[in-house]
């Protein structure tokens, strides 16, 4: 038996006859399904038997008739790294003009803030409790990574201090690096140059 004909014939029946709720599962349940259609001529045909694949199949039609059916919803690009929006409140989270703590600025002060941005007319973007959420997570990352980059400062001094660099390389001569030749280069490069003129 073919499997994409027994799927056309369950959607045939799924199709003509949605007055009486065969596509939504609280309306009427598999029995009553197999019940009531069990001497439709597609059942017949396909030597259809009442058991977990007759209720799978169902199932899997019945969502697919639901996702037919529903119109599609435009929420906007994913919310990942690349999303515009999250992009800027990163950005803004990590330079400090939004603060990581909810507590001096609530998240509709936020978004009433941004809510001009380019990035926040796109679709999908509305103060409602995704936003929220959002917004809570991002706040939460931000503060994982200063913490994690306080630590890993506080184990490089301490690393520093246990093993200092060397004054001299494996050649004997002096490191470049560390060196008051690089210090000196630095400042040079930094102090603005003095015009000379004839």
């Amino acid at each position: 038996m073919n499997e994409s004909r027994t799927n056309e014939s369950y959607l045939r029946i799924l199709y003509v006859c949605p007055i009486l709720g065969i596509a939504e599962e609280s309306e009427m349940g598999p029995a009553q399904v197999y019940y009531n259609y069990s001497d439709a001529l597609e059942f017949q045909m396909n030597d259809m038997e009442y058991g977990p694949k007759f209720v799978s199949r169902l199932r899997g039609l019945r969502k697919k008739v639901k996702q037919m059916s529903e119109p599609p919803s435009d929420k906007g690009p994913d919310w990942n790294e690349s999303h515009p929006a999250r992009k800027l409140l990163h950005d803004e989270l990590k330079a400090g003009r939004i603060p990581a703590d909810y507590k001096k600025m609530g998240p509709a002060e936020v978004f009433f803030i941004y809510s001009d941005t380019l990035e926040f007319k796109m679709n999908g973007m509305a103060y409602d409790e995704t936003f929220r959420s959002r917004l809570l997570a991002l706040r939460k990352i931000v503060k994982r990574d200063r913490k994690r980059s306080r630590k890993d400062k506080k184990a490089l001094k301490i690393a520093l201090k246990n093993y200092p660099p060397a004054l001299n390389d494996h050649h004997g001569r002096p490191q470049w690096n560390g060196s008051v030749a690089q210090i000196l280069l630095r400042l040079d490069i930094q102090l603005p140059m003095e015009s000379t003129k004839p």
